[in-house]
């Protein structure tokens, strides 16, 4: 485009100097035929006869006079040019700036083009990146699974009578298999030992299963918020998920080592009337 416009200066200068050109030598020559006229007006010469009738009749028929007439047509003729010039020059113009539009127009249809093709390729990689996102937390979970388990199966070594934790009796294993602890209601099994393991956490409001290892971190407070994906009752923690779980088979088994797990039968009794109770409004719309 720069050079176009370079080109189109270049040539209106030398167009500008061919019409100045015309413009002097004009105004010259108007000048001179009225100073001829003038002389020829003094002179004494002898002028044909036929050559006076025809200037008699030339200035009967034009109103005005020949100096005037013939500026007048030399202007014209100049005007004339000028604007066959003017109309050359702007097809020109035209043409190249057509010609620029349309490789403009090229350029830019190539451009969307690549943009929808990265476009696309970046749809496939987040479809890609969702999926080993979901891959990810599965491991996790099975991950987690396996830790309680092998928890389960070696529990960790305790010294002294207070710390030992007997065989669950018949009660213990058929009454005291689920309990609320702090914010989270869990429920377990127990390994031929008497170990609390396959820990497993729920809502404690709805009764929902809670993945305690899918909290977003507080950057103000620095609790582990978790929220419940039916409710979206929300808890916050400050251990980890298997911190949380070892910490309430400590609770349990403690629980059982006292001989105060009743209690909880109770709680849970309560929990599960309450659930029941907003399941069933809950359904009715109230």
């Amino acid at each position: 485009m720069g050079r176009l416009f370079a080109m189109s200066e270049k040539d209106g200068k030398s167009n500008f100097r061919k019409e100045l050109a015309i413009a002097i030598f004009t105004t010259v020559m108007t000048w001179l035929l009225g100073k001829v006229d003038g002389w020829l007006e003094k002179s004494d010469a002898k002028v044909p006869d036929w050559l006076m009738d025809f200037a008699a009749w030339f200035a009967r028929a034009t109103p005005i006079n020949n100096t005037l007439l013939l500026w007048c047509l030399l202007s014209g003729a100049m005007a004339f040019w000028l604007l066959v010039r003017f109309v050359v020059l702007s097809r020109r113009v035209h043409a190249q700036h057509a010609a620029a539009l349309e490789k403009a127009q090229r350029e830019r249809s190539a451009d969307a083009a690549a943009r929808q093709q990265i476009e696309e390729k970046l749809t496939k990689v987040r479809g890609h990146l969702s999926m080993r996102n979901e891959e990810l937390d599965k491991a996790k979970e099975d991950l987690a699974v396996a830790r309680q388990q092998i928890a389960g199966a070696n529990p960790r070594p305790k010294t002294g009578l207070a710390s030992y934790v007997p065989p669950p009796s018949p009660a213990h294993n058929d009454l005291f298999r689920e309990a609320t602890i702090e914010h989270v209601h869990w429920r377990w099994d127990y390994h031929p030992n008497g170990q609390p393991l396959n820990m497993r956490s729920f809502c404690e409001k709805c009764d929902m299963p809670l993945k305690l290892n899918e909290g977003h971190r507080s950057p103000s407070s620095g609790y582990l918020n978790v929220a419940c994906r039916s409710c979206r009752h929300t808890i916050h923690m400050t251990r980890t998920d298997i911190q949380e779980a070892n910490n309430a088979r400590d609770i349990i088994e403690r629980a059982i080592r006292l001989d105060i797990w009743s209690p909880y039968l109770k709680e849970n009794q309560l929990r599960k009337d309450r659930i029941s109770k907003d399941a069933a409004a809950s359904q009715l719309g109230l």
